[in-house]
């Protein structure tokens, strides 16, 4: 969703779980792509896997071994959007 129009239908896809969302009001948000509603976002991506659920437990239970590069988007408690990049060397 760009500009509160949608562009994309959500993906059914296993790990494409979660939504990043911003709300008209500015207010950033996780939500589980089953129950995202996009009714009053201005922005919306798609994304996965969800890796901490919105009890602060681990989400993501496997682990290939394989090292990769990754970026993971977050909200924290004051509502602040945390973005982490890992670079593989």
């Amino acid at each position: 969703m760009s500009e509160g129009k949608g562009l994309h239908k959500l993906s059914k896809s296993d790990l494409l779980n979660g939504v990043f969302s911003v709300s008209k009001l500015q207010e950033p948000k996780l939500t589980a792509a089953e129950n995202y509603v996009e009714s009053d976002d201005e922005f919306a991506l798609q994304n996965g896997p969800i890796l901490i659920d919105d009890n602060g437990k681990v989400a993501l239970n496997s682990d290939t071994e394989k090292l990769a590069a990754r970026t993971a988007l977050g909200v924290d408690k004051d509502g602040n959007v945390v973005v982490i990049v890992l670079h593989q060397t």
